[in-house]
């Protein structure tokens, strides 16, 4: 596997600095997205496989995505931590193809939502943005916002459907305070609602207008959708092989032909 992972390297760095001077001459940043996803194994004889947070036996992918680049790939055993592996990743496979005077912002999940991740990125210095979905995780920033007048929410779309406004908050146990943006939306679709709906968003900064801190975080539903192509188009979402190892170099050579 090391030989392979050494191959598809290879061949990520001749690619990436065309892939990389595209996307930041049209966006003035690159955008980076880490992503697990499940593997389902249809059976009992897949070596590895095991009984994940769904209720399945699965295998799980953890992957990093480079504008569209998938620039890394991990298959690793059923019921591993959905972000298992992200920092060798980002060290053996990412940081190495982009130089330092690269402006990155990378976009994750509530999965990642956990101060050694927050830390790492902070120590590059890279720009992030983290949504935060889990109740425990959100109460208290919308705490921090409770109350506040109409006045204090920045309208971000033109038809003032949905809003935006800062909060801060020091999660327990991490080093310093930090900043969310918090949106509430006051439409499902046509259909106005009663009480809105709010979402949370970690991010690294807050001199950015707060619509596009909202865009940049958002846009990472097409860094998703560049994964879900290949699983879908190449049945990736069903092993072939028996051998655990035999699918992990099933997926990186899978990886190396997308």
């Amino acid at each position: 596997m090391k030989a392979l992972y050494g191959v598809i390297r290879d061949l990520c760095r001749q690619v990436a600095p065309d892939v990389i001077e595209h996307v930041v001459k049209e966006k003035s940043y690159l955008p980076i997205f880490l992503d697990g996803t499940e593997i389902e194994v249809d059976g009992h004889l897949f070596q590895e496989a095991k009984v994940g947070y769904s209720g399945s036996r699965q295998y799980w992918l953890h992957s990093i995505f480079i504008g569209h680049l998938w620039a890394s790939a991990r298959l690793n055993p059923g019921a591993s931590d959905v972000c298992y592996g992200w920092q060798e990743q980002l060290e053996n496979d990412v940081v190495p193809l982009v130089s330092d005077d690269i402006p990155v912002w990378a976009r994750m999940d509530n999965a990642y939502y956990r101060k050694q991740v927050v830390e790492w990125f902070e120590a590059r210095p890279w720009d992030f943005s983290i949504s935060v979905t889990n109740d425990n995780y959100c109460r208290p920033v919308l705490d921090c916002i409770e109350g506040l007048p109409k006045s204090a929410w920045t309208p971000i779309r033109s038809d003032n459907t949905e809003e935006a406004i800062l909060s801060y908050h020091q999660p327990a146990g991490w080093n310093r305070q930090q900043t969310y943006v918090v949106t509430r939306r006051w439409h499902d679709g046509k259909q106005w609602l009663a009480v809105p709906r709010y979402s949370v968003i970690l991010v690294s900064r807050s001199d950015l207008p707060l619509a596009e801190l909202v865009r940049r975080h958002r846009e990472k539903q097409g860094q998703e959708n560049a994964q879900k192509g290949p699983l879908i188009d190449l049945d990736l979402h069903h092993p072939p092989c028996r051998s655990f190892h035999a699918n992990q170099a099933c997926s990186g050579q899978v990886k190396m032909d997308t």
